[in-house]
């Protein structure tokens, strides 16, 4: 799908008003609560005391570093998940329906395992294709790309970035699920291209999570 750069620009306002990187790395803007099924409650993001918690970024672009193999797929999978959906009990349940997978951990691992590794083309076309997981569409398989990867740095050619609803609309899709890859290629040309003419010293996420908020308010 086409993407009218100049409209998106706007869109996206001055560029000395861009949230800093440690904003959108840092924040720990957000919570989660026990919505998630009892036989995962033994999972290290799950695991304590606390009746919520909060998570940012950073803590998942750990988790997915040190993601080695299948064995790490459940646990960094609920983490992100649990991040995305956020204290919304309805979200966990919907998230929770893919835990049911007997082999969800080795489709998982099949398409991240490509991401880690840079080539979020790769692992997009597995995870939409040969790999998937049923009930775990691009809005959340791309968060699980995204943070699987090294963080974003300035020079990164089509690194791993979020494509969810409220992106699609700040990008002025009328489509705004069940991307194609075509589709996701289109989307990261677009984002580094808006990342030159806004802000070129900052890395693609920036633009990214700039997008997300922009789409909340169209």
């Amino acid at each position: 799908m086409d993407v009218d750069v100049e409209q998106v620009l706007k869109r996206l306002g001055a560029p000395e008003r861009a949230p800093s990187l440690a904003e959108v790395r840092l924040l720990p803007e957000h919570y989660f609560a026990q919505h998630w099924p009892k036989a995962e409650q033994h999972l290290p993001v799950l695991a304590g005391e606390t009746p919520k918690r909060s998570v940012c970024r950073e803590d998942l672009f750990a988790l997915g570093a040190a993601a080695s193999g299948p064995e790490d797929m459940r646990n960094f999978y609920v983490a992100v998940c649990a991040w995305g959906a956020g204290t919304s009990a309805l979200s966990a349940y919907r998230l929770a329906r893919p835990l049911r997978q007997p082999d969800l951990e080795e489709r998982l691992w099949a398409g991240l395992c490509l991401a880690q590794r840079g080539d979020a083309l790769g692992a997009y076309e597995a995870l939409s294709g040969s790999h998937r997981v049923k009930f775990l569409g691009p809005a959340f398989f791309s968060k699980l790309m995204h943070f699987v990867a090294p963080p974003p740095e300035v020079g990164d050619v089509r690194p791993p970035i979020i494509l969810d609803s409220r992106v699609a609309q700040a990008l002025g899709w009328r489509k705004t699920a069940s991307w194609t890859p075509a589709e996701y290629l289109a989307y990261l040309d677009a984002a580094e291209q808006l990342r030159l003419r806004w802000r070129p010293d900052l890395p693609l996420d920036v633009v990214e999570y700039q997008l997300f908020a922009v789409g909340k308010l169209v």
